[in-house]
């Protein structure tokens, strides 16, 4: 039986504190943990303005949302409110004119 050396032991002690000092990527997304109004809710009056809480800290840049109407037309948008600590819900006005969903 040979055994065949894979790597010199430097080199391996090498990647390992090279992977031990790079810092860790974040890979997933917050999950949506609550809006208001609340999903699937019977509004009697349309809302002026909704809001998004997500369960981790959101990107400021690029974390934004769009409202539309029934016929796909915009009717409002929102993004990150800065003024929440944990940096973790969107927040933006929507002015409805008409009934829908």
């Amino acid at each position: 039986m040979r055994w065949k050396r894979l790597a010199p032991p430097a080199a391996v002690a090498g990647f390992a504190a090279l992977a031990a000092l790079t810092p860790p990527v974040a890979m997933g997304h917050a999950n949506l943990e609550s809006s208001m109004p609340e999903s699937g809710a019977a509004l009697t009056t349309a809302p002026t303005e909704v809001a998004l809480v997500f369960g981790g800290e959101l990107v400021p840049d690029g974390s934004r949302f769009t409202v539309t109407d029934d016929d796909g037309r915009t009717v409002g948008s929102g993004e990150l409110d800065l003024a929440v600590a944990e940096r973790n819900e969107l927040r933006g006005p929507v002015t409805i004119t008409r009934t829908g969903t």
